[in-house]
């Protein structure tokens, strides 16, 4: 049985090789159509004008994005918790877009983020013997705070 603990900060014991195989299945699928129609999730993403001039089927494609979230959702809950969901939705993307305002750059460096975050959380976790999904948020945070503040250093003015 699952509890609310297990939804909010997931639970390893719970995930099936069912999971599993529906999780690779959902990244292969979003992975692939990525790759296939970046293009016109750039131009949706950006400006929903310019994709209906360019006959972008808008509320088709909005729609399908909507319901690849949702499932994605549903699917991550159960092996990760909604929190750690939440944050690896967010915080790689933030941090990526702090340090370059190009597309295809935003979503390589979060997925980097992402994995780097989770790859150090799991090392913190284990020999510190701490919950890693406290362990990955507190590393994505750590890592975007880093970011936010090299940034602010970078574009700090001389004082006069």
């Amino acid at each position: 049985a699952t509890d609310l603990t297990s939804y909010l900060f997931g639970n390893i014991l719970l995930v099936e090789q069912q999971d599993i195989l529906y999780l690779a299945l959902l990244t292969i699928f979003i992975v692939g159509g990525s790759v296939v129609w970046l293009r016109q999730l750039m131009f949706l993403t950006f400006d929903e004008d310019y994709a209906r001039s360019q006959n972008i089927p808008v509320v088709v494609v909005s729609y399908v994005m909507a319901i690849v979230v949702a499932v994605t959702i549903v699917l991550s809950i159960k092996v990760m918790g909604i929190i750690l969901l939440l944050s690896l939705l967010t915080i790689p993307a933030v941090v990526a877009n702090t340090i370059t305002k190009d597309y295809r750059a935003i979503v390589i460096i979060a997925a980097i983020v992402a994995v780097l975050g989770n790859i150090f959380g799991f090392v913190v976790s284990y020999h510190f013997d701490l919950p890693t999904g406290s362990c990955i948020i507190f590393i994505l945070t750590i890592a975007l705070i880093c970011v936010k503040l090299l940034t602010l250093y970078r574009n700090r003015r001389p004082c006069r």
